[in-house]
């Protein structure tokens, strides 16, 4: 009677047993021994191909063309990664700084024009206008350049106060020079304010390209010159080539042959591949390391020392445009010559750009010679127009004197710095083009013996194998 009750239905349908269940349930342990089997099997197929010499040999001969196509793929990925950096420095980081460089001394040497051609009073002179319009066609070239070569996340907020700020920067330079032509006093606020912008908001955002792309270029190097792949390849290669002089001892004890001319071909292909592999390495890195010496060092020394020497320059005419009230800009110039290495009467400091530029060795050291006797002219300048206003106090006659001698030494100053730059810039871009001609020629050899290797390898084991036959 319980069997019937409901409570005994359900406990019946607890216990029964899903068919299909049931049949998986019996199906698994035959698949997994049919595994087992299929395994077992293989292992003792390849441990019966092993046990005779042949089938030794052939699993030689399989582990030898294995550790050689292991190394010719991580000698393809490590040279592949070095002409990759190169390619880094010589078309993305390398320009980007130099364009960024370029830049920043168009837009001071604009703001140098500008402040000049107000000091003269009225019309600006012709030539100062022209030089203007050109230093700022040049530096929204260069932002235009900027932008196209870098395209990392962290160069979009300075790229973008550049795309914004130098359009902001003229229209006050314009507005400067339109009332400067009537004669606003107003005019001076304008030229303030739009320099001002450029020294603390239009020039910091260059600085920060040039950073970005000078950590980015420290990285190349780093990658260039060495690193884990390197570490990696020296591994594959002593494997590979231990591998075949191992397999050549067990040859020659179990065969009694002293030599076996396809193994010890491929044993010096091998090794050939090592010494160029090294020798190619060697004279990039020695390349890169001269480009960097006797390129980018002086470049980038030269490139400040013109940025200061201009900053120095607009401190100079805004000074005599405040008439008295330009104590701030005054400071501000004996900064900017003190960072150059120099003292506001022409004497050396210790350290400074230009000083640090100077001391650098190199093949174009005679385009940076007399630098610092055409800095000391212009200061000369400066000091007569320091002195003509603590005597008599004469903004007239002391404009006269910077416009005049002041700006000739300075125009001839700041031209030989752009043709040092110039030549240092081309040295740096030549040298590091040189450094990765060893390289193109290198990844063909490190196919071509590899490929070579393997041949000869599974040539000479054949040979030992045919001999049981």
């Amino acid at each position: 009677m319980t069997a019937n009750t409901p409570l005994a239905a359900s406990a019946g349908a607890r216990t029964a047993v899903d068919p299909s269940i049931a049949d998986r349930s019996l199906r698994l342990p035959d698949k997994g021994h049919r595994m087992l089997r299929l395994t077992g099997r293989l292992l003792h197929r390849a441990q019966a191909a092993t046990a005779t010499t042949p089938g030794r040999f052939r699993l030689y001969s399989i582990a030898i063309v294995g550790a050689l196509a292991v190394l010719a793929l991580v000698s393809v990925s490590t040279i592949a990664g070095r002409i990759r950096t190169l390619d880094t420095i010589r078309n993305d980081a390398g320009p980007s700084i130099v364009t960024a460089q370029r830049a920043h001394a168009a837009l001071s040497e604009a703001d140098a024009t500008a402040a000049a051609s107000f000091l003269a009073g009225g019309a600006e002179p012709a030539d100062q206008l022209a030089a203007y319009n050109t230093s700022i066609t040049t530096a929204t070239d260069a932002v235009a350049t900027l932008t196209r070569l870098n395209t990392q996340a962290a160069a979009a907020e300075p790229l973008a106060v550049l795309a914004e700020k130098i359009p902001v920067y003229t229209g006050l330079i314009e507005r400067a020079h339109a009332n400067n032509r009537v004669g606003n006093v107003v005019g001076a606020a304008y030229l303030r304010q739009g320099s001002q912008l450029v020294q603390e908001t239009i020039l910091p955002a260059t600085d920060r390209l040039i950073t970005l792309n000078a950590d980015s270029l420290d990285k190349a190097y780093a990658d260039a010159t060495s690193g884990p792949r390197e570490i990696l390849l020296s591994a594959v290669f002593i494997l590979a080539a231990g591998g075949l002089v191992g397999t050549q001892i067990m040859l020659y004890r179990r065969t009694n042959r002293v030599l076996n001319i396809p193994l010890v071909t491929a044993t010096f292909a091998v090794l050939f591949s090592l010494c160029w592999t090294a020798a190619a390495f060697s004279v990039q890195q020695q390349r890169l390391s001269a480009a960097h010496d006797s390129g980018f060092v002086p470049m980038t020394l030269l490139a400040q020392s013109k940025v200061l020497a201009l900053r120095a320059r607009v401190d100079e005419n805004q000074s005599l445009i405040a008439r008295g009230n330009g104590t701030r800009f005054d400071t501000d110039f004996t900064v900017a010559v003190t960072r150059l290495g120099f003292a506001v009467n022409g004497g050396p400091l210790a350290g400074g750009s230009l000083s640090a530029a100077l001391r650098v060795d190199g093949p174009d050291t005679a385009t940076r010679t007399g630098l610092d006797a055409d800095l000391r002219v212009w200061l000369a300048a400066h000091q007569q127009v320091t002195a003509l206003l603590a005597d008599t106090g004469d903004f007239t006659a002391a404009g006269k004197i910077s416009l005049g001698a002041g700006t000739a030494a300075f125009d001839t100053f700041d031209q030989k710095v752009d043709a040092a730059v110039t030549a240092s810039q081309a040295r740096f871009s030549r040298q590091v083009s040189d450094a990765g001609e060893p390289l193109s020629v290198l990844l063909a050899v490190a196919v071509v013996t590899m490929v070579a290797a393997a041949g000869l390898s599974l040539a000479g084991m054949q040979r030992r194998i045919d001999e049981y036959r």
